[in-house]
C-alpha cells in the first residue's frame, strides 16, 4: 500500500515535473529494459491497493521527489 505519510504530500506542479524528470533519469540510467517506455509503463501500473506493480518504482518516485525538493529546484 502507498505510504499514507507521503500519500497527501502537496506539492507544486513544476516541482512534481522536475521529479517526473529525476526519476525518469533514473529509469533510464539503470538501462536494464529492451523497450523503456513499455517497461516503465508495465511496472508503474497500480494494483488493487494503489502500489505500482514494481513497489520499488514508488519508492524510486519518492526519492527523486526528495531529490529535486533538496536540489533546490522547485
Amino acid at each position: 500500500m502507498i505510504d499514507a505519510k507521503r500519500a497527501d504530500e502537496t506539492i507544486r506542479v513544476d516541482t512534481a515535473f522536475e521529479t517526473m524528470r529525476a526519476f525518469l533519469r533514473a529509469f533510464w540510467e539503470r538501462g536494464d529494459i529492451d523497450d523503456p517506455v513499455r517497461g516503465l509503463l508495465s511496472s508503474t501500473e497500480p494494483t488493487a491497493n494503489g502500489m505500482p506493480i514494481d513497489r520499488a518504482q514508488w519508492q524510486d518516485f519518492l526519492d527523486a521527489l526528495d531529490r529535486v525538493k533538496k536540489s533546490g529546484l522547485h
